[in-house]
């Protein structure tokens, strides 16, 4: 895992059934944005049977998902705009 200080860290949501069966997820689409500039991170949650370039392909699509609103908050903080 890279782990830089000051960056932020994924959250994990879950619950234990009274089955005993645990199902969880992971918040896996974040933008950290300093100083105008927007850190876009994405991620896939692989189980033993993924195809990691469909889940690669997957992260990309996320990733392109986020952009446009990055862009759009970091151009009106370029303009001193409430982002």
């Amino acid at each position: 895992m890279n782990v830089r200080r000051g960056a932020g860290m994924p959250a994990l949501i879950g619950a234990v059934n009274f089955d005993g069966s645990i199902n969880t997820g992971l918040t896996i689409r974040t933008i950290r944005m300093k100083d105008g500039l927007a850190e876009v991170r994405v991620g896939a949650t692989c189980l033993f049977d993924s195809d990691p370039a469909a889940e690669d392909r997957e992260c990309q699509v996320k990733a392109a998902a986020l952009i446009p609103g990055a862009a759009r908050r970091s151009a009106k903080a370029a303009v001193g705009l409430r982002a």
